[in-house]
């Protein structure tokens, strides 16, 4: 093959391959757009929210639906309007489940008449009947918190039903609550629903919380509220917590309000809780475990040679 001959098939090559990606990219982002505005109108949400998107996009590479620019506000309640510079979407389907993946980043909210700005991160798998969760969350000046946590025997119809009961709860909800809370309560999808969640397993169990300014917030708002002077709140929190850690005798309670003192003096630290379900108790365990004993005391007691708490707090 002659050099020029050569570079046409070079250049054929590539501009093949250009085409297939933007070809890919515009159907994607099509396929976004189209499949949002879908799941606005089966969910009804369009008749509480204004929700606009400025751009849809998508990545074949991750294979990630891309809205840029989302703008979510209220029409009745009075909620600060949301505002997201860029939310993405994944799913992917598994021979006996799903992986559904949403990040978000700088998304914009209002607390206490308080701007923050927040990026998260959110993984749900779901295969043979365990459903895996993974959440992160960055909030400026605020915290970081991280939740990992696994549930066996999670029966698929939950999805369905939850999905069915969230549906009926966003129709009504400019109806009379009233009317729809007791309706709610002996519908048999609710008791099925239930009955589901009870047989679940809640395996593994990890919490991590990083304070970035938040109690600070907390403690504003209680010294506005009471009349008092926020230093002095402080103060007298932090001395009645102490107290307690001397009459405190589980070492993982002791940690927690050691964390919650720090934090309160500090505004940093970070706080780390394991939970380990060694006998695979179901939420229908535990419920017949306190039905049984009526004493909460006693029902700790048992549980604790059951399912390990690790605390570790570090300043």
């Amino acid at each position: 093959m002659n050099k020029k001959l050569w570079y046409v098939s070079i250049i054929v090559i590539l501009f093949s391959a250009f085409a297939s990606f933007w070809g890919i990219k515009l159907y994607g982002a099509t396929k976004a757009e189209k499949e949002f505005k879908n799941f606005v109108q089966s969910t009804n949400l369009d008749k509480f929210y204004d929700i606009k998107v400025e751009n849809f996009d998508f990545n074949p590479f991750t294979r990630e639906f891309i809205f840029k620019n989302l703008h979510i506000k209220p029409k009745f309640a009075e909620n600060q309007p949301i505002e997201i510079e860029e939310l993405r979407l994944k799913f992917e389907e598994l021979k006996d489940g799903f992986v559904f993946s949403l990040k978000t980043e700088d998304l914009k909210s209002k607390y206490e008449n308080k701007q923050i700005s927040q990026d998260g991160k959110l993984i749900l798998k779901y295969k043979n009947k365990v459903l895996e969760f993974k959440d992160e969350s960055k909030i400026e000046n605020y915290f970081r918190l991280k939740t990992e946590l696994e549930l066996e025997n999670f029966d698929s119809k939950i999805f369905s039903l939850l999905k069915k009961l969230y549906r009926y709860l966003i129709v009504n909800l400019n109806n009379n609550l009233q009317n729809t809370y007791p309706y709610l309560i002996n519908d048999e999808d609710f008791i099925l629903l239930i009955s589901k969640l009870a047989m679940v397993i809640p395996e593994d169990i990890e919490v991590e919380y990083e304070e970035r300014g938040f109690s600070e917030i907390l403690l504003e708002n209680l010294a506005k509220e009471t009349g008092k002077d926020k230093e002095f709140l402080r103060k007298e929190l932090i001395k009645d917590i102490n107290k307690e850690i001397k009459r405190e005798k589980n070492e993982n309670l002791k940690k927690l309000l050691e964390a919650f003192a720090y934090f309160l003096e500090n505004k940093k630290g970070k706080l780390k809780v394991e939970i380990e379900n060694k006998d695979s108790l179901s939420f229908q365990d535990i419920i017949a475990l306190y039905v049984a004993n009526r004493d909460a005391n006693l029902v700790m007691n048992k549980l604790s040679d059951k399912i390990t708490i690790k605390v570790e707090f570090e300043k």
